[in-house]
């Protein structure tokens, strides 16, 4: 091999955010204030969190809407801004994080950003983050970009799309891709013998040391995966346009054990796994898919959406259900629907919209105790829902929009990342937004004068609402 991996020991820092900056093009770093915080960490309590925004109001006298009630008591809110993200005027990065959390075992909290840089170039920036509960800290971790070294021409990946998840060897596996993993096949991509394509990485917290695992197909990234802990396999979707293809790798053996057709994969950002070690996937005709251990090979279900896919899934519960909500073909509709599947019938049933007429959702969660699903909707006031599973009902635990702005000047965006900590008291989420200076810019002027900043929030459920 002409290259060689870096060194994988990477260090925790726990600077202030605005220590950091890039090295490589000795831009500064700037980062928002958020006044009275502690270790860069703001604490809010107010009752302001169950104030329901007007646009809500208005969406919920739709008669097709979904109807909530809200919760009685407010959320306490921990808010953190992921610091160290270069802030250059001129090239403008839009820093995001598109990729579900990981909760570990410990109770610590793994997140990815990327800039959806110029990878082409090999310029482009990817960082995983750790936030610590117990100091409320929120550190950057990794540089993943720093795992392989480039040469020069070769690419950088921009995003981290995937999950990211706790192994059964306390390992944190992630993967990471391109603006758009579906081309990776582009000759422009100068893919080389270390780094031919997306990768799996693993990173030790008890020695703080990132390795690569191995490698997925040549010239092939990923934007969905999933480890399954008790056969330690770690399973992705291998993007493509109109090639998209599960593919999974043993960990334990150390080698590919399973590649479906390409083209096999209708929607390639969400697939679920049964508690059998059954993958269920978006298939042709808008179909659940099942890939089967036993044949350790794919086939269509009877079931299937009305012109719709599954967005995103829950685990499948003791009860042997998957909750999930869906996306319209196309977004030609706001057809976002909560749904439950039942493999074992292979039943499944849609239980309306996910929140007022409908938003697109990409992440859910189901309690420990199998009680909720809890989600943060596309809607006005950025909503964290909670939806019975007995009662069919959705409450809202707190409207976050408007009181985290007032504080702070940073605006919450869309949801990819959500967890609950091991007892359920705590939701964690990582959110796109905006952070400005000044007077509130004009919202056609904010991607111009303000700056894309992704936040972590811990939202401190009452034991009252749960």
């Amino acid at each position: 091999m002409k290259h060689q991996l870096a060194s994988s020991i990477l260090s925790v820092s726990l600077l202030s955010a605005s220590a950091w900056g890039d090295p490589a093009t000795n831009q500064p770093s700037w980062d928002p204030t958020l006044e009275g915080a502690v270790h860069d960490t703001l604490t809010i309590e107010t009752d302001e969190f169950l104030a329901v925004p007007q646009a809500v109001a208005e969406e919920a006298k739709h008669p097709n809407a979904s109807q909530f009630t809200v919760a009685r008591k407010a959320p306490t809110v921990d808010l953190a801004l992921c610091g160290g993200l270069e802030m250059n005027k001129t090239l403008h990065p839009w820093w995001s994080a598109w990729g579900d959390l990981c909760v570990a075992r410990d109770g610590r909290v793994y997140s990815g950003v990327g800039d959806h840089g110029d990878e082409v170039t090999g310029t482009s920036k990817v960082y995983i983050y750790r936030w610590d509960p117990k100091t409320k800290r929120l550190s950057r971790l990794i540089d993943v970009n720093s795992l392989v070294k480039r040469e020069k021409g070769e690419p950088t990946f921009a995003k981290l799309h995937a999950r990211i998840d706790e192994g059964a060897d306390g390992r944190i596996y992630f993967t990471a891709t391109l603006n758009n993993g579906g081309i990776a096949r582009d000759e422009k991509y100068k893919w080389s013998e270390a780094l031919p394509g997306g990768q799996i990485y693993a990173h030790d917290p008890k020695t703080d040391r990132t390795e690569i695992v191995a490698c997925l197909p040549a010239r092939r990234c990923s934007t969905a995966s999933r480890l399954d802990r008790k056969r330690n396999i770690w399973w992705c979707n291998l993007d493509g346009d109109k090639a998209n293809a599960l593919w999974a790798y043993d960990l334990t053996k150390k080698r590919e054990i399973f590649r479906g057709p390409e083209g096999s994969v209708a929607m390639n950002r969400n697939f679920a796994l049964a508690r059998d070690g059954s993958v269920y996937f978006n298939g042709k005709d808008f179909a659940i898919w099942r890939y089967d251990p036993k044949t350790n090979r794919i086939g269509p279900t009877k079931s299937q959406f009305p012109e719709q896919f599954m967005r995103c899934s829950t685990d499948q519960s003791r009860r042997g259900e998957i909750f999930g909500i869906t996306v319209p073909d196309g977004m030609k509709t706001k057809e976002f629907n909560l749904f439950r599947y039942q493999p074992t019938a292979d039943k499944l049933e849609l239980l309306g919209r996910e929140f007022t007429t409908g938003h697109y959702t990409t992440v859910c969660v189901l309690s420990p105790d199998e009680k909720y699903v809890y989600y943060i909707p596309g809607a006005p006031g950025s909503p964290v829902v909670q939806y019975s599973i007995a009662k069919n009902r959705r409450k809202v635990i707190a409207f976050l929009g408007d009181p985290i702005e007032k504080r702070t000047k940073h605006i919450v965006g869309s949801v990819f990342g959500l967890k609950l900590s091991a007892d359920g008291s705590t939701l964690y989420a990582h959110t796109n937004g905006y952070s400005y200076q000044g007077d509130k810019p004009k919202e056609g002027d904010l991607g111009k004068v303000g700056w894309s900043v992704v936040s972590f929030v811990s939202i401190h459920i009452p034991a009252w609402e749960r």
